[in-house]
């Protein structure tokens, strides 16, 4: 997996020397970072997409995973949460619930998963914060059962691409 993930690399890397405000090949690029654990340079990545595509859901969710995982709480919780007005389905079942960094988080979407337990939205972010506490299984279940209702959904798509 190493071998794909440095040869990944190495091509986004040299598109981002051609294209290098390439939104999606800095998202991707940040990606490998995220999983080989280098999240100073996958945050680099990340910011710097955001900065050309600011509505990047995707983008704003994995930025606010780094951001938990360095105990920088409060900018998490701002990128989750704005990732959320750009998700409206999910942010109308959200707008009663604080939603407060660490396990409270994780909470608020189990009980909103015990509400409605189909809702791709929840179970994507969900399935992110499992990824991010290294529940690989519990991620993996989410994010398959959020593909499995919208097939098409190319956020969650996009989880599944690295």
């Amino acid at each position: 997996m190493k071998n794909e993930y440095d040869k990944s690399l190495l091509d986004l890397t040299k598109l981002l020397n051609i294209e290098p405000n390439n939104a999606f090949a800095l998202s991707c690029h940040s990606r490998i970072y995220y999983k080989r654990e280098t999240y100073n340079e996958s945050l680099m990545d990340l910011t710097k997409s955001l900065n050309i595509e600011p509505n990047n859901v995707s983008a704003l969710n994995y930025r606010g995973m780094i951001y938990y995982i360095k105990k920088e709480y409060d900018k998490s919780l701002l990128d989750l949460t704005k990732s959320l007005e750009y998700d409206k389905s999910f942010l109308d079942l959200t707008k009663s619930l604080e939603i407060k960094p660490n396990n409270e988080l994780l909470s608020n979407l189990i009980k909103l998963l015990e509400i409605e337990p189909n809702d791709t939205s929840a179970l994507r972010n969900r399935g992110i914060m499992y990824d991010m506490m290294k529940q690989y299984d519990e991620s993996f279940l989410d994010l398959t059962k959020s593909l499995e209702i919208e097939p098409d959904n190319e956020i969650i798509m996009a989880l599944f691409t690295i």
